[in-house]
């Protein structure tokens, strides 16, 4: 019986590129999407107060599966090293983009993440984070 099971998705903050420029750049469709300097909402299109401060974009690479996030994350970074250039120019404009990591698991759990995956994380202009659910 696996016991934990892990969501992987892609998140960008930028602090003057539309979410749209982001969509149309990686050609992928997200799942949550706002634009820095339009008006806030809910989850749910209710206005709040205020404006957005910067562009959110987030996209789900890896729905929730059975296993352990580590034993495929140099596999998944080979399928987004195409977004190479644009995750370093993101950096450059004071944007991030980050692997967010949503583990889920009943017991204690814990990871280690080798050097070369490191490597590959910083060289592909990633930061990594991981929730444990």
């Amino acid at each position: 019986m696996v016991d934990e099971y892990f969501t992987v998705s892609l998140r960008i903050w930028h602090p003057t590129l539309l979410g749209d420029a982001i969509t149309g750049a990686l050609c992928l469709t997200p799942e949550v999407s706002h634009s820095v300097g339009t008006q806030r909402t809910t989850p749910f299109g209710d206005p709040l107060e205020g404006l957005y401060r910067c562009t959110y974009w987030s996209f789900p690479l890896v729905e929730k599966t059975p296993g352990v996030f580590t034993d495929g994350l140099s596999e998944l970074l080979r399928r987004i090293e195409r977004y190479r250039g644009f995750f370093a120019q993101t950096a450059l404009d004071g944007g991030r983009t980050e692997l967010f990591v949503g583990v889920f698991k009943e017991d204690s759990v814990g990871f280690t993440l080798e050097p070369h995956v490191m490597i590959e994380l910083a060289s592909l202009s990633l930061e990594l984070s991981v929730d444990i659910y």
